[in-house]
C-alpha cells in the first residue's frame, strides 16, 4: 500500500471535475435526428424508383470473407435442418451402391465422408491428397454417371432450394463444388477439421465454408435485376402448370395452391414491368416517360381487374381492391417507409415543401372519386330486401315481421332511378374530368413550372440500365406473364374463397393489393433507410393519384363495354359506405403528417395498425352486404 501514499505535506490529490454530459447528450440527440434530404417537389407521372445498385456476387463474397463467423450459428443449423440432412442421405445411398460393386468400395467410403461433410460442413474443410485412395478409371467414371440420378438429383435439388431462399446462396455454390468433385478423382479428397479456425499445416483447403449465408445476399443483382425477384420466376411456370395443365384430383389442381402460386408469380412480373418502364422513361425523355409510366403501371392492376370482372363472383373483389389500392398508397407505403427510417434514426424531420403539390393533386383525385358515392348515398332511398317475412294480417302490412334483411346490393344499382338520372351522369362527368386533371398536373410539372420540380437525369455516358430494345422485349414478356398470372389467379380464387370461408371483399382488399405491389414496398424502404423519406411518401402520392385519375376512368369504361357485350356485372364509382370511410380515414391520417414537424418508427407502426384494423373489419363484413 506504500506506493499509493505520499509523505509530502499539504498533498491534495487531483480529482477531475465531473463531466458535463449536457453537451454529449445534445450531440447524441442531434445524431439521432435526421433531416429529410428531399426538398423539392417531384414530376407528376414519374413514380420515384430507388436507384439500382449493382452488387455482384464476388463483391458480396469479398465482404463476407472479412466478417467473423461462428460454426454453430442459428443460420447454419437451420440450413442443416432444411437442406443438409436429406442431401447427405442421397450420398449415403450412393455409397451403399458403390459398396455393392466391391470393386469401387473406396468411392463408397468417399460418399460416406462427403455425406457427413454435407450435413454440417462448418468448422471442417476438404483437402486434396497427392494420391487417390482407390481406383480412378473408366469403370469408376461410368459408375458415377450411372448413379448420377441419385446423388446428382439430390445435389441439384439442394442447390435450387438454397438459391431460391436467397439467404443461403453460398450453400448453393458449395453443393455445386461438391458435385464437381465427384467427377475429379474423388478418392483424393479428404475431410479434416479446422484447428483454431485455421487449416491444418500442410493440408491446403480446396473447399471450405464458414457460414451458410448472410442477409447481404438479398442485395445481390444478376443482369441488373435483384435476385430475390428473379428467384420468384419459377412460380410463374408452376402457376401456368396449375392453371392450364394440372390434372383434376391432384394437389396441382388445388385452388388454394394455385391461387397462392399465381399471386407469388405476379410479383416478379410487376417488378420487371416497373424496371423496364423506368429504364425506358430515362431513355425516351420526360414526356414519353410520363406517358409510359402512367400507362404501364396502371395496366398491371387493370389486367387483374379485367379478368376479375369477367367472373361474376369477383365483382365485389374489384371494388374493394380499389379501396385497397388507396389504403396501400396512403397507409402501407408511407407506413413501411417511416418504420424503416425510424429504426435507423430516432426522429426524422420532414420537408413539407416536397409533399405540397403532389399532396394537393392527390386530395383532388380522392375527392373526385368519392363525390359520386357521397352524392348517391345522400340522395338515394334505402331499399331493404328480406329473405323471410311473416304477414299476420293479409289486408294490412302493419304487423309484418321480417328476418335476414339486407340493403340493396351495389351490383344491382342500375334499377335505381336516383342512380340512372343523377348519380350515373355525375359519375361519367367525373370519369371524363379525372384524366384531364391528371395530364394538366403532368403538363404543369413538365412544361410551365418545370423549374420547381426535381427529376433524376443521367449524365452522358452513364449507363441507364437495359438497352432500349431489350427493355421493350422484357416489358412485353412481363406484361403477358402478368396477364397469365391474373388469369390463373381469378380462375382459382372463387373456389379458394369458398373453401377458406373468406369474402371476396376481404380478398380484394388484402391480396389484390398487397401481393402484386411488393416491389413498391421495397422501394419505399430503400428510400427511407437512405435518408429520403420524402421520396418514400411520394411513391404513395403518385400511386393514389394514378389510381384515381388514370386507372379508375379506364376501369369504368372497360366495365361498361364488358357489360354491354358480355353481360358482366357493371362497375361504377358508387362505393359502399365502409369503403368511403376507410379511404377518408387514410386521407386524413396521411395529411396529418404534413402538420407534423417530424416522425418516428411509431408513426409508421400507427399507419400499419390502421390498415390492419380496416382489414379485420372487412374480414368480418358479411359477403352479401
Amino acid at each position: 500500500m506504500d506506493e499509493f501514499t505520499t509523505s509530502e505535506p499539504g498533498y491534495q490529490p487531483q480529482i477531475d471535475p465531473p463531466e458535463d454530459n449536457s453537451n454529449h447528450n445534445q450531440q447524441r440527440q442531434k445524431a439521432d435526428v435526421h433531416l429529410d434530404i428531399d426538398n423539392r417537389p417531384h414530376v407528376m407521372g414519374i413514380t420515384p424508383r430507388a436507384p439500382r445498385q449493382e452488387v455482384p456476387l464476388p463483391t458480396i463474397e469479398a465482404i463476407e470473407n472479412f466478417k467473423p463467423h461462428s460454426d454453430c450459428s442459428v443460420s447454419n443449423i437451420i440450413w442443416a435442418i432444411l437442406v443438409g440432412w436429406w442431401v447427405s442421405l442421397f450420398y449415403v445411398i450412393t455409397g451403399l451402391l458403390f459398396f455393392l460393386t466391391v470393386y469401387a468400395y473406396k468411392h463408397g467410403i468417399y460418399c460416406f465422408k462427403m455425406a457427413s461433410y454435407i450435413i454440417f460442413p462448418f468448422g471442417r474443410y476438404a483437402t486434396t491428397n497427392s494420391q487417390p485412395a482407390g481406383p480412378e478409371n473408366f469403370v469408376t467414371k461410368a459408375l458415377w454417371i450411372l448413379f448420377f440420378p441419385i446423388y446428382g438429383i439430390g445435389s441439384i435439388l439442394g442447390m435450387v432450394i438454397s438459391w431460391e431462399l436467397t439467404y443461403y446462396i453460398p450453400m448453393s455454390k458449395f453443393l455445386l463444388r461438391v458435385l464437381k468433385f465427384s467427377f475429379q478423382q474423388p478418392t483424393k479428397i479428404d475431410i479434416v477439421r479446422l484447428q483454431n479456425h485455421n487449416p491444418q499445416q500442410g493440408k491446403y483447403p480446396t473447399m471450405m465454408t464458414h457460414s451458410s449465408g448472410a442477409g447481404i445476399y438479398f442485395r445481390f443483382t444478376l443482369f441488373s435485376f435483384e435476385v430475390p425477384y428473379l428467384n420468384m420466376t419459377p412460380f410463374i411456370i408452376i402457376a401456368l402448370i396449375c392453371g392450364f395443365i394440372g390434372h383434376t384430383g391432384t394437389f396441382i389442381d388445388d385452388p388454394i395452391f394455385g391461387s397462392c402460386v399465381a399471386m407469388i408469380g405476379a410479383i416478379p412480373c410487376a417488378y420487371l414491368i416497373g424496371i423496364c418502364v423506368d429504364d425506358l422513361s430515362h431513355q425516351l425523355g420526360l414526356i414519353i416517360g410520363a406517358i409510359l409510366n402512367s400507362f404501364f403501371l396502371a395496366i398491371v392492376e387493370l389486367i387483374l381487374y379485367y379478368f376479375s370482372l369477367r367472373k361474376s363472383d369477383l365483382a365485389d373483389a374489384v371494388r374493394s381492391a380499389i379501396t385497397g389500392a388507396f389504403l396501400m398508397n396512403l397507409l402501407i407505403i408511407p407506413g413501411v417507409g417511416m418504420f424503416a427510417a425510424g429504426l435507423k434514426w430516432n426522429e426524422i424531420v420532414l420537408n413539407r415543401k416536397s409533399q405540397s403539390i403532389s399532396g394537393t393533386l392527390m386530395m383532388i383525385a380522392v375527392v373526385a372519386v368519392l363525390f359520386p358515392s357521397i352524392f348517391y348515398h345522400i340522395h338515394a332511398g334505402e331499399i331493404i330486401s328480406c329473405d323471410q317475412c311473416n304477414i299476420g294480417n293479409m289486408t294490412s302490412f302493419e304487423n309484418v315481421s321480417c328476418s335476414l334483411c339486407h340493403p340493396r346490393e351495389l351490383n344491382d344499382i342500375e334499377s335505381d332511378p336516383i342512380y340512372k338520372k343523377y348519380a350515373e351522369p355525375l359519375m361519367w362527368v367525373m370519369t371524363a374530368l379525372m384524366p384531364i386533371i391528371y395530364f394538366l398536373g403532368v403538363f404543369f410539372s413538365l412544361k410551365t413550372h418545370a423549374h420547381l420540380f426535381v427529376y433524376e437525369t443521367h449524365e452522358e455516358g452513364e449507363p441507364v440500365g437495359m438497352n432500349k430494345w431489350i427493355a421493350i422485349v422484357v416489358l412485353a414478356i412481363s406484361t403477358v406473364g402478368f396477364s397469365l398470372m391474373a388469369h390463373v389467379m381469378t380462375d382459382k380464387i372463387p373456389e379458394a374463397i369458398e373453401r377458406m370461408k373468406l369474402s371476396p371483399r376481404f380478398v380484394g382488399l388484402v391480396f389484390y393489393t398487397l401481393i402484386p405491389n411488393a416491389a413498391e414496398y421495397m422501394n419505399a424502404i430503400k428510400f427511407a433507410i437512405n435518408g429520403n423519406i420524402g421520396l418514400s411518401m411520394e411513391i404513395g402520392n403518385q400511386g393514389a393519384t394514378l389510381t384515381s385519375m388514370v386507372e379508375l376512368p379506364i376501369l369504368v369504361l372497360m366495365s361498361f363495354v364488358l357489360h354491354k357485350f358480355t353481360n358482366t356485372i357493371l362497375f361504377t364509382l358508387i362505393f359502399p359506405v365502409i369503403d368511403i370511410c376507410s379511404i377518408l380515414i387514410a386521407v386524413v391520417l396521411r395529411n396529418s403528417i404534413l402538420t407534423e414537424k417530424s416522425v418516428n418508427y411509431f408513426t409508421g407502426i400507427s399507419f400499419l395498425i390502421i390498415f390492419l384494423l380496416i382489414s379485420i373489419v372487412y374480414y368480418f363484413e358479411l359477403s352479401d352486404l
